[in-house]
């Protein structure tokens, strides 16, 4: 175990490796920055919805299957459309802000030659896939009950 150890601390990255590594710091950069644009674009979908919130019940109200709910359902509806949005911002901020965290870390430990911000930035990329992972199972799961639900 402790040969182990004493390799992972032997590593080095060698200048090839350095210059793919700060490639991918940048790209993931700009992912992450597009991320919170959009993220930005529906607080502002939120707010507009709710500033006009007669002109929606109102588009609401023009589908026959919701117009049988009247104004109360559509108030309703309004608010658990715009809670599920609020919790599926949350969710993908946290997954965001980690992959700007391996972003900034990573670059930090490639141009300060920094091992522990290398490492960091690393350990980030590692939650931020199994986070991701995690997504895919959950969306393969439902595809798979909504192809069984359609046959």
């Amino acid at each position: 175990m402790e040969e182990e150890s004493s390799l992972v601390y032997e590593l080095q990255v060698d200048e090839s490796a350095q210059a793919s590594l700060r490639d991918t710091a940048k790209w993931t950069r700009f992912l992450a920055i597009t991320s919170y644009v959009l993220m930005g674009l529906m607080v502002f979908f939120l707010v507009f919805m709710f500033m006009f919130k007669g002109a929606v019940s109102e588009a609401f109200n023009r589908s026959p299957e919701l117009s049988k709910m009247g104004d109360m359902g559509t108030n309703v509806l309004l608010s658990i459309v715009a809670f599920i949005i609020v919790i599926a911002l949350a969710i993908f901020a946290f997954i965001t802000y980690i992959l700007m965290r391996f972003s900034t870390q990573t670059a930090k430990g490639i141009d300060r030659q920094d091992q522990v911000a290398l490492e960091t930035g690393i350990a980030s990329l590692k939650t931020y896939m199994i986070i991701n992972g995690v997504f895919a199972i959950i969306g393969l799961i439902g595809g798979l009950f909504q192809l069984i639900t359609i046959l």
